[in-house]
């Protein structure tokens, strides 16, 4: 049986004489990640131990938590511990080994050149104990297929740096093992930052991210913790209301007041909201930088939980270009690539400027072939029988709704007629939404196509711009209903490959002369590319 290390140092030191040395060793996780795992588990833990607690009254409740968290962390501990010891992985030549399982054992082989990105993350408990997840990920299944929880931050960024190395088939980098472990290639060239958030401009960014999710936290920890309460929150209300009801606070209420009291309730709503996207932003985007590395873009960001992906530029299939109503007006936009991995929390796409003028992210999206419109680039609208289905839809409830204003009458008696009709009323105006979406959606949906790409822009109050290079299409559909076979109409859609999946691009209904038009310039367009080359990873 192979000896398993510790301590892989030798990682630090793959060079060309040494990285055949390495190949039969096994390696242990870090062994901090033995605290990072037990509190993990611990949390899961927490609201039985207080509810356990609680039951049992006052006067032995602390020590029963005292008593509940000891014996709980020490099983916990003991369970980290067997996995820890029986996780290992070896580096092979081909392919990096992981070996895991307390009784049933698990043996996975990845090769190197299935492995579409190796990203780095700390959470906030092993960013404090210095250590990184490491995550390895294929186009093969949904999620990660491979991760090392966890391990040192050096040692991270040399086994990204070596299998990268092994993956192009480029020799390792030549290191001295008496001196300083070789940096990863991505943190050697720290000085060329292409685009980085400073506080102001994540505080614009949370202006924007408007977000009501702190109230669904407070009713969920209401939720959580209403055995702590003396009080339910229905007995709360009860007691309140009673109590405005006696002292005639309810009978004085008039319009005014309740005008100022919905005022009084929308600010609220309004603080909570933008104070919430701001936590959210700050938690999420503190510290962004991109840097331009020898093999793509690396991207740095977060404060609790700090992610470091470097995302090959010969990988990106289609850009997209966000910005909304209100944020177009000052001229900040978000550039987002469609990639072959999948970004932090199983996004489709890649972030890569969250907030940035267009003289900031275009030159980025130059650096992945994706270019402006020019100035020639004429958008089309598609045809108008885009809003046919829900003009259809509307016309049938408003049928209905005449159907039975007809009926009412003389079905229901004359004391409940008036409310009847009242209601009908309201739902002849939600009976016309469909159709202002839809002319909405139809209004701000455009396409244009030049020599080498496709763009499609689509929205009316959260608009995008997403842009295609013809080469990297997958597939192209022509589709027809009978109506739009009726009209000679079709939607044309576009197969782009990304993430662990396949997404779809449309242009509705367009002339079925152009759609077949714009088919023959993407076929023509891949004739004279050599797919094998735009797949293969830069040397170096």
């Amino acid at each position: 049986m192979d000896e398993i290390i510790d301590t892989p140092d030798t990682i630090e030191a793959a060079s060309e004489n040494n990285v055949n040395a390495i190949d039969n060793d096994r390696f242990h996780l870090s062994p901090l990640s033995l605290i990072a795992n037990t509190i993990t588990g611990l949390r899961s833990f927490m609201f039985p131990i207080l509810a356990a607690a609680f039951a049992v009254g006052n006067k032995v409740g602390y020590t029963f938590i005292l008593i509940a968290v000891a014996v709980i962390a020490l099983i916990t501990l003991g369970f980290t511990y067997w996995a820890w010891k029986r996780f290992s992985y070896q580096i092979g030549a081909e392919e990096i080994r992981i070996e895991s399982g307390i009784l049933n054992r698990n043996a996975r082989s990845i090769p190197y050149e299935r492995i579409q990105d190796v990203s780095l993350e700390q959470s906030l408990i092993p960013r404090l104990l210095g250590i990184s997840a490491v995550k390895f990920e294929t186009g093969g299944s949904e999620g990660d297929e491979g991760s090392l929880e966890f391990v040192t931050v050096d040692e991270a960024g040399n086994l990204r740096q070596l299998i990268r190395t092994r993956k192009s088939g480029t020799a390792p980098i030549v290191a001295d093992t008496n001196d300083a472990p070789p940096q990863d290639s991505a943190a050697a060239v720290q000085d060329d930052v292409i685009f980085s958030m400073d506080i102001k401009r994540i505080f614009t960014l949370g202006i924007f991210n408007f977000s009501l999710i702190l109230f669904a936290v407070i009713t969920g920890l209401l939720q959580q913790l209403d055995f702590l309460l003396p009080y339910s929150l229905e007995d709360i209300i009860k007691t309140f209301v009673d109590k405005a009801d006696d002292s005639g606070f309810i009978d004085g209420f008039n319009m005014i007041n309740g005008f100022f009291g919905i005022l009084g309730g929308l600010t609220i709503v309004i603080i909570v909201g933008l104070l919430s996207g701001q936590i959210q932003t700050f938690l999420r985007e503190y510290g962004f930088t991109l840097t331009a590395t020898d093999r793509g873009i690396r991207r740095q960001r977060g404060l609790l939980t700090l992610t470091d992906i470097v995302m090959p530029l010969h990988r990106v299939q289609a850009a997209i270009v966000q910005t909304g109503a209100i944020r177009k007006r000052f001229g900040w936009y978000a550039l987002k690539f469609t990639s072959l991995g999948t970004d932090m929390g199983r996004e489709s796409s890649h972030m890569i400027t969250p907030l940035a003028k267009d003289i900031e992210y275009w030159p980025i999206a130059h650096r992945a072939s994706i270019h402006a419109p020019s100035e020639e680039t004429y958008f089309h609208h598609s045809h108008i029988s885009f809003m046919a289905a829900s003009i259809l839809f509307s016309t049938f409830i408003i049928a209905v709704i005449f159907s039975l204003s007809i009926i009412l009458p003389e079905i229901i008696d004359a004391d409940n007629i008036s409310t009847s009709l009242t209601i009908l009323s309201w739902v002849w105006l939600f009976a016309l939404l469909p159709t202002l979406f839809a002319y909405l959606s139809w209004r701000y949906h455009f396409y244009a196509i030049d020599d080498k790409q496709i763009y499609v822009k689509s929205g009316f109050w959260n608009q995008k711009m997403t842009i295609l290079p013809m080469t990297k299409t997958q597939s192209i559909d022509l589709v027809q209903g009978p109506l739009s076979q009726y009209l000679n109409v079709a939607d044309i859609k576009f197969g782009i490959a990304g993430g662990s999946g396949f997404s779809v691009l449309t242009i509705h209904n367009i002339p079925i002369a152009t759609a077949y038009h714009i088919r023959q310039n993407c076929i023509e367009a891949a004739k004279d590319i050599d797919f094998s080359d735009l797949i293969k990873a830069p040397k170096g």
